[in-house]
């Protein structure tokens, strides 16, 4: 993911509370990228949906005190970001997102995970899931009922530990450059990085080369045990703000678990996750 070519972020929404962070998550980026956000849902009944059931960028905006009370949309536009709110018919989202990607390609995508109860119409069915590894594009999941490091009433950022599991193959450099810029991005720091490598040989840390940069500290783990339980406890007991990890199709590391483990990594998981393709 680079920075300078962050142009549309795409926040795909069932309008549910559970899509209210990843709203905040997809406005904060936008914002700070000055990129277009696009915000798209589907229904059975398109026809039905006032405009008025998206969320709206503008009121948000005044609530963080980005804008003044009274702004206009041309004051919005003034802040050097656009928005694109379509909908689409349908029953099963995933095809019409996919469709929708395919006509206006985005550089990233936000959206919300689905909580274990299933109660979010959507994220249940691992849409979330599907969409961003069928699209191929960088995907930061939001989990249903967490805050994530953007305050949806404040805008406020939290962003001060981030977490890096990974494996042999893919390495971890996409992951790591996206939070190295991801980080710039959004003027966050200092914040510490931890790398972790789970693995069930006993086999050694492989070694890497990381960047020195003053705003992030690293450091480097090797645990053994079942991969997402471990990186869920982890990432628990380090009070993380972001998992960012290398996936690579059927051969990456987050693909290479079973769905199901699949599907509590990002459905339980106590902060948002970044997934980065590997090219």
């Amino acid at each position: 993911m680079n920075i300078n070519e962050v142009q549309r972020i795409f926040h795909p929404t069932d309008f549910s509370r559970g899509s209210e962070a990843a709203f905040a998550h997809a406005l904060k980026l936008s914002l700070a990228a000055r990129a277009e956000l696009e915000i798209f849902h589907v229904d059975r009944h398109p026809e039905l949906i006032p405009w008025s059931a998206f969320p709206s960028v503008r009121e948000t905006l005044i609530r963080w005190g980005v804008l003044p009370a009274h702004a206009s949309e041309a004051d919005v536009a003034k802040l050097g970001i656009s928005v694109h709110k379509s909908i689409a018919g349908g029953g099963d989202p995933l095809h019409p997102i996919l469709d929708h990607l395919e006509l206006r390609p985005a550089d990233l995508i936000v959206l919300a995970s689905h909580h274990p109860s299933g109660v979010d119409r959507w994220m249940h069915k691992h849409i979330a899931q599907h969409v961003a590894r069928l699209a191929r594009k960088p995907a930061l999941f939001v989990p249903y009922g967490s805050s994530g490091f953007v305050n949806a009433e404040s805008g406020r950022l939290t962003l001060d530990r981030i977490l890096i599991p990974f494996d042999v193959e893919p390495m971890p450099l996409p992951a790591i450059d996206a939070v190295l810029q991801l980080t710039t991005l959004l003027q966050a720091g200092p914040a510490s990085c931890d790398l972790l490598h789970v693995g069930t040989d006993g086999a050694s840390l492989p070694a890497l080369q990381l960047p020195e940069l003053p705003h992030l500290h690293w450091e480097s783990f090797y645990m053994q045990g079942e991969v997402a339980g471990t990186i869920l406890d982890f990432a628990a007991e380090r009070q993380a703000t972001l998992i960012a990890l290398t996936t690579q199709g059927h051969h990456g590391f987050l693909d290479l678990l079973r769905s199901n483990t699949t599907d509590r990594l990002l459905a339980t998981a106590p902060c948002p996750t970044l997934a980065i393709p590997y090219v």
